[in-house]
């Protein structure tokens, strides 16, 4: 079993949805806890290439998440909805831009 922590920039944008796109991709993120690894039905999961850290996509309609793994605990790092923006690459998120307030239930 794993821990999700989620950044707090993933929070704002996940504040910022609707209320039935927050409950799916908030859904979506818990199922990680479980194998953040193997898609499935509702969580199209890729791993991304050209990366210097090990990262995954989770897709979850026209929202994408993107995560990196370190031992059990699954860090949220980036979120976006498809096509609304310019993807920035962000590989300097390290441990400490999480919060432990941000874990998900």
């Amino acid at each position: 079993m794993f821990s999700v922590l989620i950044h707090p920039d993933v929070a704002k944008f996940l504040d910022k949805l609707s209320e039935e796109d927050r409950k799916r991709c908030v859904e979506a993120l818990r199922k990680l806890k479980d194998n953040p690894f193997t898609p499935r039905p509702g969580a199209d999961i890729k791993k991304l290439k050209g990366r210097d850290k090990t990262m995954y996509r989770l897709r979850v309609g026209d929202f994408r998440f993107e995560y990196f793994i370190e031992g059990n605990t699954v860090y949220i790092v980036e979120a976006f909805k498809r096509l609304q923006i310019i993807h920035k690459l962000k590989l300097s998120y390290t441990i400490n831009n999480f919060s432990r307030a941000n874990i998900m239930p």
